[in-house]
């Protein structure tokens, strides 16, 4: 044991002297490719900024759904489709003569969706109207809750729950 130690010893004399002889690197390597990209020293944009008084979060934003829908785009679903949106596939296929893909490629649809609410409106032409009365009657308690805020606010009224709300409309 007490060779072992002797000889770790000097083993580890004969490291610090082959460091020492060597000359420390005058120059450091540059590390420009390992550092992130960041904003530091970079101003944040505003919307005083834009000649449009908007964000560039929301100038981003804008851009995403001006571009041509390609596949990077999810497709939507009929849920999240409104009745306008709806009525649009339906009277693109049927009278501007477009194929059901082109349709499904503007819309950010599945061509089977173009596909079924086409069907559905030749079958039932009324069909989508109970559609149209539910973002109807979603839009007006919208407006009526707004309206009862609004008011409350006026009042000064602490709103603390949304019973306060149901009550007053």
């Amino acid at each position: 044991m007490k060779q072992l130690a002797i000889r770790a010893t000097t083993i580890r004399a004969d490291i610090r002297k082959k460091v020492e002889l060597h000359s420390p690197v005058d120059e450091v390597p540059s590390l420009d490719r390992w550092n992130k990209r960041t904003r530091k020293g970079q101003k944040h944009s505003t919307k005083a900024d834009n000649p449009e008084g908007l964000k560039e979060k929301d100038i981003k934003a804008r851009e995403v759904l001006q571009i041509f829908p390609v596949r990077k785009f999810k497709k939507r679903t009929s849920s999240q489709l409104s009745y306008n949106e709806v009525t649009d596939i339906v009277d693109t296929y049927l009278h501007k003569q477009c194929t059901q893909a082109e349709v499904a490629r503007q819309f950010r649809v599945t061509t089977k969706l173009v596909s079924n609410l086409v069907n559905k409106h030749i079958k039932h032409p009324d069909l989508f109207q109970n559609k149209k009365r539910k973002e109807y009657e979603i839009a007006q308690t919208h407006f009526a809750l707004t309206d009862t805020v609004n008011e409350l606010m006026k009042n000064n009224v602490p709103i603390t729950t949304a019973k306060i709300i149901k009550e007053k409309t």
